[in-house]
């Protein structure tokens, strides 16, 4: 974004918010600290009508600036050496050394109504060219094939990370690789936080060892990424490689589509017993299954306990949480839990319980 021009529009666009001037006090001020090492922080926040919260980082000259703040209602707004509308997931070159301020606040249109808003900001700064200094340091394996050419690589993971605030983050990655690139989709939801999923996608490089994989600029904080058979981990700033026992790990799923589904399936999951009332059962922990459109009772996704009955033909989901965003977020539309579900039949070859079924009965 043109900087003279981020200013100008910055300037327009804040005729749409209302008193906005020096009858208005801020609610909330603090100024964000990043922990060492880090290079986001997040911080929440409420504001009503026209109120607003402040919140100040410092920066040097040349450093990216992004956010992402996890509300549909509120806008933020740079302040400093640098006025702007910031747009989520947009970085900003930051002109100066200095202290900038972020400013919540809601537009006009919803402030009038004295609406209220609770939101989560996050905040990144980085400094170009800092994150890939010890890429090259990784040595490349002895027969100078890394995980990209040795791996199928490209798919779906999962997990459930450390969070230092909350239960954990639970999340999501599509990798898809496009001729000489590779595209990423991302998928974070703050456990036991309100409005906490942040999701974000971009275009993501090898790095020169090709077993690492550096996501260029997006709500992933520009992490890189250690690339194994069956997953992948979320690396530190200084690291090279993953600890043995590293909770930073993503699992790679197995998936099945048809009839506009997408069912996700974790191997470390899939549980096989035999017995003498139902033979051969197949126990699927956890699993997601997402709908390219809302479905009738309005929800884009579903996690589910599965049972699939190899000899019947047929599926029970004795456990079932429906969600009203894909990859389990949003509100949660309902629940249920029977003990003794009924069995479905596949509706037909192409349904994704049958394709599983194939897939896992023996």
């Amino acid at each position: 974004m043109n900087m003279k021009a981020g200013v100008h529009v910055f300037c327009a666009l804040m005729l749409c918010f209302a008193g906005i001037g020096q009858a208005l006090a801020a609610e909330c001020r603090q100024e964000i600290r990043f922990e060492k090492g880090a290079i986001s922080a997040q911080v929440s926040g409420q504001i009503t009508a026209y109120d607003y919260c402040d919140y100040l980082v410092r920066a040097n000259k040349g450093q990216l600036l992004t956010v992402w703040n996890s509300s549909e209602k509120s806008d933020t707004v740079l302040q400093g050496p640098l006025e702007a509308m910031l747009i989520d997931g947009e970085a900003v070159e930051l002109p100066k050394n200095g202290l900038y301020t972020l400013r919540v606040l809601m537009p006009r249109a919803l402030a009038r109504k004295g609406q209220q808003d609770t939101f989560t900001l996050k905040v990144q700064i980085v400094t170009p060219g800092v994150l890939s200094q010890h890429a090259s340091a990784v040595a490349s394996p002895a027969d100078g094939h890394g995980a990209r050419e040795s791996l199928d690589w490209p798919g779906y993971y999962h997990g459930i990370v450390p969070c230092a605030s909350c239960p954990g983050i639970d999340t999501w990655l599509h990798l898809e690789e496009q001729k000489d690139r590779v595209h990423y989709q991302l998928t974070e939801k703050y456990l036991a936080e309100k409005d906490s999923t942040f999701q974000s996608q971009n275009t993501a490089v090898w790095q020169e060892n090709n077993s690492s994989i550096l996501l260029l600029l997006g709500a992933d904080e520009n992490r890189r990424l250690f690339v194994r058979e069956g997953s992948v981990f979320l690396l530190g700033m200084d690291q090279l490689q993953p600890e043995e026992d590293s909770a930073y790990r993503l699992e790679k799923m197995d998936v099945f589509s048809g009839h506009q589904e997408h069912l996700f399936v974790a191997p470390s999951q899939v549980r096989r017993t035999t017995t003498k009332q139902d033979g051969e059962i197949v126990n699927l922990e956890d699993v997601l299954i997402n709908f390219e459109h809302p479905t009738e009772a309005g929800h884009m996704s579903l996690q589910a306990n599965l049972t699939l009955y190899c000899e019947d033909d047929a599926y029970a989901m004795p456990i079932i949480t429906y969600y009203e965003k894909s990859f389990a977020s949003g509100d949660i539309i309902n629940k249920a839990v029977q003990k003794d579900a009924d069995k479905l039949p596949f509706t037909d070859q192409d349904d994704v319980m049958a394709q599983a079924a194939r897939s896992y009965c023996q």
